[in-house]
């Protein structure tokens, strides 16, 4: 068997964003959960979205993205259409095409998970709080390898 470092194998708990959005001036997005995880290429954050949530829009980024909603319900935004997201709806994003998530006519709280490639280094949980701790919104931050 192959000796692995550590940097291979990544074990242990998502951190959450709850204390991101009870400060945040953003009151749109109070209730909204989200819980992050960072691998060496690749960042999953597991949403929880309270039904009636509206969305700030669509929005882009320079990763692959993969969103799967295992429960509830709501809109997909994708270039402009909207999609009705229920349980088992997915969806594949390359990088800079417009998305977003609307909850603001869904009738239960929507759980979502999005995997994220490469990895979106201001989900990791240092650089996440020093962007909040900067004034920045850490959800419209980008941080890649070059830039850290």
């Amino acid at each position: 068997m192959a000796k692995m470092g550590l940097n291979q194998i990544k074990i242990g708990n998502f951190y959450n964003s709850e204390e991101y959005f009870s400060v945040s001036p953003d009151t749109s997005k109070k209730g909204t959960v989200r819980y992050f995880f960072t691998g060496d290429n690749l960042s999953a954050a597991l949403n929880m979205i309270p039904a009636k949530i509206p969305t700030k829009g669509e929005h882009h980024h320079i990763h692959e993205q993969f969103l799967l909603v295992p429960q509830g319900d709501g809109k997909v935004l994708i270039d402009g259409k909207k999609y009705d997201a229920e349980p088992g709806f997915f969806a594949y994003f390359p990088p800079n095409v417009p998305h977003g998530y609307d909850a603001s006519e869904a009738t239960y709280t929507c759980w979502n998970l999005d995997i994220f490639y490469p990895e979106r280094l201001e989900y990791q949980k240092d650089n996440f709080y020093r962007i909040l701790a900067s004034g920045k919104d850490p959800m419209e931050v980008m941080i890649t390898k070059d830039t850290k």
